[in-house]
């Protein structure tokens, strides 16, 4: 579960295939050992333009604003909505960034 969720949620957000490690000690010392090569932004990684990414942060923004209403019992989705912009736009600015 633990390796699924790095795979889900560290490399596959990037783009990068990493294989499945099956202990916890293989899954550590491969984190221990990544290579600039691997910490970085896969190059064929597909991105949205910039009005299609403005759109995309406009349409969360209208869901939390849906949600908010009833802020007590939706707090944890509305956690997970922002948490999930910040993570959509902290790879849209990197890609951006690290392809110039």
């Amino acid at each position: 579960m633990f390796n699924s969720w790095i795979y889900h949620n560290i490399y596959g957000p990037l783009g990068y295939k990493v294989d499945y490690n099956y202990s916890y000690a293989s899954i550590l010392n491969s984190f221990m050992g990544i290579g600039k090569k691997y910490s970085l932004i896969h190059p064929e990684m597909q991105i949205t333009n910039n009005r299609d990414f403005q759109n995309m942060m406009l349409k969360t923004f209208e869901t939390i604003e849906d949600v908010s209403s009833n802020f007590f019992n939706n707090k944890g989705q509305i956690s997970n909505i922002i948490l999930d912009m910040l993570k959509k736009f902290h790879i849209y600015w990197n890609v951006h960034r690290q392809r110039g």
